[in-house]
């Protein structure tokens, strides 16, 4: 879309159908381009825990700028959904650049190069820090190690003095999270202060466990 000030200075911005679009094209090179479903319109919000959810993932994308968003707690309650329709809408409105991982598998991944290549090693670690918005999945679910901690504290580190805005699910409350490492956990804390959701442990929010 081209725009004319009235000086007669004139300048392109995306139009919304551009900035979907985009961000469709790069939703469909994650690892969740399958989750097509995962959208607030589809997340079941019954009880009010839920809704309180929904609730504080759309207010979210409003404040994303400036805050992280953290939900952990209950397997299977739709952390993953509300976080991959958090993703999604973030990209859509703002064309911003994102990647999602799923925590182990990138720590791994990450150890492996360090052996391996360290060029790539690099590359990666530069795209973690400083891609637009990173979505960590499953954080910290396996008990990490000192050396996985300490990659992942190079990673948040680096996004927290730089304002990054991350997004994280994970089985554990933040509290589990500052016990495993507090340095990791305090700044998780005081970035996703506003935007903090508990889910307690209960089977029967367990959607999997539905018939």
């Amino acid at each position: 879309m081209i725009l004319t000030e009235e000086n007669g200075t004139t300048y392109s911005k995306y139009c919304t159908c551009v900035k979907k679009k985009m961000s469709q094209e790069r939703f469909e090179k994650t690892e969740i381009a399958n989750k097509i479903n995962y959208t607030f319109k589809d997340y079941k919000a019954n009880e009010e825990w839920q809704k309180n959810i929904l609730k504080q993932a759309i207010d979210y994308v409003k404040h994303f700028e400036d805050n992280w968003f953290y939900i952990g707690g209950q397997i299977g309650a739709g952390k993953t959904h509300i976080c991959t329709a958090i993703l999604r809408n973030i990209g859509e409105i703002s064309n911003i650049s994102y990647i999602y991982i799923k925590c182990d598998e990138e720590l791994e991944k990450l150890k492996q190069l360090t052996y391996d290549n360290s060029e790539e090693y690099g590359n990666v670690m530069y795209r973690l820090k400083n891609t637009g918005l990173l979505f960590i999945d499953d954080f910290f679910r396996k008990p990490p190690t000192e050396v996985d901690k300490a990659k992942m504290f190079d990673i948040i580190n680096f996004r927290y003095l730089n304002n990054k805005p991350c997004i994280f699910s994970s089985e554990k409350s933040l509290p589990e999270i500052l016990n495993i490492d507090e340095a990791i956990g305090s700044r998780i804390f005081e970035m996703a202060k506003k935007f903090n959701v508990e889910i307690g442990k209960d089977m029967k929010k367990n959607y999997r466990l539905k018939i």
